[in-house]
């Protein structure tokens, strides 16, 4: 990194049985790191995630738009609705 860069930063647990054992970082970064090993993320020097959690975006808000399209697509499909 460099003074006046951007950066993004990725903070990932590597901890996990998933994880071990470690022959190539590269290789256990693409193929067995999974998205809840993400711990933290900054874009371009903003905390976007901390502990696992959202600092920029309404999870909450998010799934109940999600559910309101899932059931506006069933309705157009005829599929049965789910709880």
């Amino acid at each position: 990194m460099e003074v006046g860069k951007r950066a993004d930063i990725v903070i990932i647990e590597r901890d996990s049985l998933h994880q071990i054992p470690l022959y190539n970082v590269y290789s256990d970064l693409v193929y067995a790191t999974k998205a809840n090993d993400v711990h933290t993320v900054i874009i371009n020097g903003r905390l976007v995630m901390r502990n696992r959690r959202l600092l920029t975006l309404n999870e909450s808000a998010i799934k109940r738009s999600a559910r309101t399209f899932r059931e506006k697509i069933a309705q157009s499909l005829s599929l049965p609705a789910t709880p």
